[in-house]
């Protein structure tokens, strides 16, 4: 399960990492209402690919080494709980976000507990 949770959770931030990165005005701007037309919005944004992608690899690490998996799964879960956080700040203090962000923090929550449940069993 644990090797699961890690590949799984690595695929999804990998692919958003690379949307992040590699076509930024496609990937943001077909999501959400947030103009890319500024070097410093990109070049943020490809900034966020590379420590997504930094923590990728230790998530695949994890799943492929058993001696680092306990650790990828605890960043895994500061991670998805970090931004869920992070979106429910946004909600109580901006309002409703587009309904793609909204699902975002079902998913991260979702991703967060699953995290738990697998640190608990281990």
């Amino acid at each position: 399960m644990t090797r699961l949770y890690l590949m799984l959770s690595a695929g999804g931030v990998a692919m958003v990492a690379l949307g992040y990165g590699f076509a930024p005005h496609t990937a943001v701007g077909s999501l959400v209402d947030l103009p890319m037309d500024n070097v410093d919005q990109v070049h943020i944004l490809r900034a966020v690919m590379g420590l997504y992608l930094g923590l990728v690899c230790f998530w695949f690490l994890g799943a492929s080494r058993p001696i680092y998996a306990r650790a990828a799964v605890m960043t895994v879960v500061f991670f998805m709980f970090g931004l869920a956080f992070g979106r429910l700040a946004s909600l109580v203090l901006d309002g409703m976000p587009s309904p793609f962000l909204l699902g975002a923090i079902f998913v991260e929550l979702g991703a967060g507990t699953w995290g738990l449940f697998i640190l608990r069993e281990s």
